[in-house]
């Protein structure tokens, strides 16, 4: 049996992974995932999509050599919701960006 070589990509707040593996030709994008979840560190029922290379497939879809499969995991807030609860409090986006650059300068 031929393989093919993928990397499968997962972000969270705290961490991004990139794991190169081998699978079978004609493996499909549920298949990697199943095989792989435990090692990332993902928690499947909290996948809300999967891409390969920045486009949205479905998880029957077929994976070739060299390609990246993506984990997208749902957002805990929506942005839109996000910046409504900011502009509520009198804030907008722009406070959170500069509060976050000197917290991260110390």
């Amino acid at each position: 049996m031929r393989l093919i070589e993928i990397e499968i990509a997962y972000a969270t707040t705290e961490r991004q992974s990139l794991l190169r593996v081998s699978l079978p030709e004609g493996s499909d994008v549920r298949s990697a995932l199943q095989a792989h979840a435990k090692t990332l560190g993902v928690d499947a029922s909290r996948v809300a999509a999967l891409g390969i290379w920045g486009q949205v497939v479905e998880g029957t879809a077929v994976l070739k050599s060299g390609d990246r499969l993506e984990i997208y995991r749902a957002l805990p807030l929506d942005p839109k919701e996000k910046r409504r609860r900011f502009a509520r409090k009198g804030h907008t986006m722009a406070d959170a960006t500069l509060k976050t650059a000197r917290k991260s300068r110390g």
